[in-house]
Protein backbone atom coordinates (compact mmCIF):
# COMPACT_ATOMS: atom_id res chain seq x y z
CA UNK A 1 0.00 0.00 0.00
CA UNK A 2 2.71 2.64 0.82
CA UNK A 3 4.58 1.82 -2.48
CA UNK A 4 1.64 2.27 -3.75
CA UNK A 5 0.86 5.76 -2.47
CA UNK A 6 4.52 7.03 -2.99
CA UNK A 7 3.25 5.89 -6.86
CA UNK A 8 0.37 8.17 -6.90
CA UNK A 9 1.08 11.07 -4.62
CA UNK A 10 -2.32 12.81 -5.62
CA UNK A 11 -4.35 9.97 -4.43
CA UNK A 12 -2.18 9.85 -0.93
CA UNK A 13 -2.53 13.64 -0.41
CA UNK A 14 -6.14 13.42 -1.19
CA UNK A 15 -6.64 10.50 1.23
CA UNK A 16 -4.75 12.37 4.24
CA UNK A 17 -6.63 15.31 3.73
CA UNK A 18 -9.97 13.04 4.55
CA UNK A 19 -8.98 11.95 7.39
CA UNK A 20 -7.28 15.09 8.57
CA UNK A 21 -10.80 16.33 8.20
CA UNK A 22 -12.46 13.53 10.19
CA UNK A 23 -10.02 14.22 12.81
CA UNK A 24 -10.29 17.56 12.89
CA UNK A 25 -6.92 18.92 11.60
CA UNK A 26 -6.70 21.71 9.03
CA UNK A 27 -7.02 20.18 5.83
CA UNK A 28 -3.20 20.68 3.86
CA UNK A 29 -3.17 22.90 0.62
CA UNK A 30 -1.76 22.01 -2.09
CA UNK A 31 -0.14 24.42 -3.87
CA UNK A 32 1.28 24.12 -7.55
CA UNK A 33 4.43 23.38 -8.04
CA UNK A 34 6.27 26.74 -10.20
CA UNK A 35 6.97 25.78 -13.80
CA UNK A 36 10.89 25.67 -14.34
CA UNK A 37 11.86 26.37 -18.26
CA UNK A 38 14.13 23.61 -18.98
CA UNK A 39 17.76 24.30 -18.97
CA UNK A 40 19.40 25.28 -22.07
CA UNK A 41 21.71 23.31 -24.14
CA UNK A 42 24.53 25.35 -23.05
CA UNK A 43 23.58 25.27 -19.80
CA UNK A 44 23.72 21.51 -19.46
CA UNK A 45 27.29 21.49 -21.56
CA UNK A 46 28.32 24.18 -18.80
CA UNK A 47 26.84 21.93 -16.00
CA UNK A 48 28.43 18.57 -17.15
CA UNK A 49 31.75 20.35 -17.46
CA UNK A 50 31.69 21.53 -14.30
CA UNK A 51 31.49 18.07 -12.70
CA UNK A 52 34.77 17.12 -14.54
CA UNK A 53 36.58 17.15 -18.29
CA UNK A 54 34.55 15.61 -21.13
CA UNK A 55 35.83 15.38 -24.58
CA UNK A 56 34.10 16.52 -27.53
CA UNK A 57 32.31 13.63 -29.19
CA UNK A 58 31.30 12.15 -25.30
CA UNK A 59 29.66 15.94 -23.95
CA UNK A 60 27.51 15.66 -27.89
CA UNK A 61 26.06 11.95 -27.05
CA UNK A 62 25.34 12.79 -23.43
CA UNK A 63 23.33 16.54 -24.50
CA UNK A 64 21.63 14.82 -27.50
CA UNK A 65 20.26 11.85 -24.72
CA UNK A 66 19.06 14.61 -22.51
CA UNK A 67 18.13 17.03 -24.41
CA UNK A 68 16.28 14.58 -27.03
CA UNK A 69 14.49 12.55 -23.64
CA UNK A 70 13.78 16.48 -21.95
CA UNK A 71 11.86 17.51 -25.53
CA UNK A 72 9.64 14.21 -25.09
CA UNK A 73 10.92 12.67 -28.39
CA UNK A 74 13.96 10.40 -27.39
CA UNK A 75 13.79 7.48 -29.69
CA UNK A 76 10.94 8.70 -31.39
CA UNK A 77 12.24 7.91 -35.02
CA UNK A 78 13.30 4.29 -33.59
CA UNK A 79 10.08 3.27 -32.25
CA UNK A 80 8.63 2.39 -36.11
CA UNK A 81 6.41 5.95 -35.82
CA UNK A 82 5.19 5.43 -39.33
CA UNK A 83 5.50 8.02 -42.93
CA UNK A 84 5.50 11.43 -41.51
CA UNK A 85 6.10 11.30 -38.23
CA UNK A 86 9.42 9.70 -38.20
CA UNK A 87 10.53 12.20 -41.04
CA UNK A 88 9.47 14.99 -37.99
CA UNK A 89 11.04 13.43 -35.66
CA UNK A 90 14.20 12.31 -37.70
CA UNK A 91 14.47 16.13 -38.41
CA UNK A 92 14.37 16.88 -35.05
CA UNK A 93 16.97 15.30 -34.07
CA UNK A 94 18.84 16.32 -36.56
CA UNK A 95 18.16 19.83 -35.78
CA UNK A 96 19.30 19.14 -32.14
CA UNK A 97 22.23 17.62 -33.47
CA UNK A 98 23.24 21.00 -35.48
CA UNK A 99 22.32 23.13 -32.21
CA UNK A 100 24.51 21.01 -29.98
CA UNK A 101 27.43 21.00 -32.39
CA UNK A 102 27.16 25.09 -32.56
CA UNK A 103 27.11 25.35 -28.64
CA UNK A 104 30.29 23.03 -28.41
CA UNK A 105 31.85 24.86 -31.14
CA UNK A 106 31.29 27.97 -28.85
CA UNK A 107 32.83 25.76 -25.82
CA UNK A 108 35.51 24.96 -27.66
CA UNK A 109 36.35 28.68 -28.80
CA UNK A 110 36.00 30.08 -25.31
CA UNK A 111 38.67 27.03 -24.09
CA UNK A 112 35.92 25.43 -21.75
CA UNK A 113 35.68 22.33 -24.29
CA UNK A 114 39.17 20.69 -24.88
CA UNK A 115 39.93 16.67 -25.79
CA UNK A 116 43.08 17.15 -24.94
CA UNK A 117 42.61 18.33 -21.36
CA UNK A 118 39.95 15.37 -21.07
CA UNK A 119 42.60 13.01 -21.86
CA UNK A 120 45.38 14.54 -19.81
CA UNK A 121 42.57 14.54 -17.04
CA UNK A 122 41.73 11.09 -17.43
CA UNK A 123 45.19 9.57 -17.03
CA UNK A 124 46.41 11.75 -14.08
CA UNK A 125 43.32 10.55 -12.09
CA UNK A 126 43.54 7.12 -13.48
CA UNK A 127 47.40 6.11 -14.08
CA UNK A 128 48.29 5.49 -10.35
CA UNK A 129 45.80 2.89 -10.25
CA UNK A 130 45.61 1.32 -14.12
CA UNK A 131 47.53 -0.08 -16.82
CA UNK A 132 47.83 1.50 -20.20
CA UNK A 133 45.87 -1.43 -21.49
CA UNK A 134 42.94 -0.31 -19.14
CA UNK A 135 43.93 3.33 -19.91
CA UNK A 136 44.01 2.91 -23.13
CA UNK A 137 40.10 1.44 -22.72
CA UNK A 138 38.59 4.14 -20.39
CA UNK A 139 39.98 6.86 -23.13
CA UNK A 140 38.43 4.60 -25.87
CA UNK A 141 35.47 4.87 -23.74
CA UNK A 142 34.96 8.32 -23.89
CA UNK A 143 35.30 8.21 -27.64
CA UNK A 144 38.54 10.91 -27.08
CA UNK A 145 40.53 10.82 -30.68
CA UNK A 146 43.05 8.27 -31.55
CA UNK A 147 46.29 10.37 -31.79
CA UNK A 148 45.54 11.70 -28.63
CA UNK A 149 45.07 8.57 -26.87
CA UNK A 150 48.40 7.69 -27.70
CA UNK A 151 50.20 10.89 -26.96
CA UNK A 152 49.16 10.71 -23.66
CA UNK A 153 50.01 6.95 -22.88
CA UNK A 154 53.42 7.45 -24.45
CA UNK A 155 54.63 8.16 -21.26
CA UNK A 156 52.72 5.27 -18.87
CA UNK A 157 54.44 2.80 -20.75
CA UNK A 158 57.68 3.47 -19.23
CA UNK A 159 56.51 4.00 -15.75
CA UNK A 160 54.01 1.16 -15.68
CA UNK A 161 56.36 -1.65 -13.93
CA UNK A 162 56.84 0.91 -10.79
CA UNK A 163 53.26 2.21 -10.84
CA UNK A 164 52.29 -1.89 -10.87
CA UNK A 165 54.78 -1.96 -7.41
CA UNK A 166 53.62 0.63 -5.80
CA UNK A 167 49.84 -0.74 -6.08
CA UNK A 168 51.30 -4.24 -5.06
CA UNK A 169 53.10 -2.18 -2.06
CA UNK A 170 49.93 -0.46 -0.84
CA UNK A 171 48.12 -3.22 -1.44
CA UNK A 172 50.10 -5.86 0.83
CA UNK A 173 53.00 -4.34 1.85
CA UNK A 174 55.38 -7.09 2.18
CA UNK A 175 56.26 -10.60 0.62
CA UNK A 176 53.77 -13.62 1.25
CA UNK A 177 54.54 -15.46 4.55
CA UNK A 178 52.93 -19.02 3.43
CA UNK A 179 51.22 -20.70 0.12
CA UNK A 180 48.06 -19.06 0.82
CA UNK A 181 48.87 -15.42 0.91
CA UNK A 182 51.30 -15.92 -2.37
CA UNK A 183 48.62 -17.46 -4.27
CA UNK A 184 46.15 -14.53 -2.95
CA UNK A 185 48.76 -12.41 -4.07
CA UNK A 186 49.30 -14.09 -7.46
CA UNK A 187 45.86 -13.59 -8.31
CA UNK A 188 46.06 -9.90 -7.48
Amino acid sequence: AREFLRENPDLAREIENKVRESVGIPVLVQTPEPTRNPPSIKARALRLLAQREHGRAELAAKLLARQARADGHAGAAADGAAGADADDAHLRIEALRTQIQRVLDELEQQGLLSDARATDALVHAKAPRLGTRRLRQALQARALPADLIDAALQGTRDTEPARAREVWRRRFGAPPADARERARQMRF
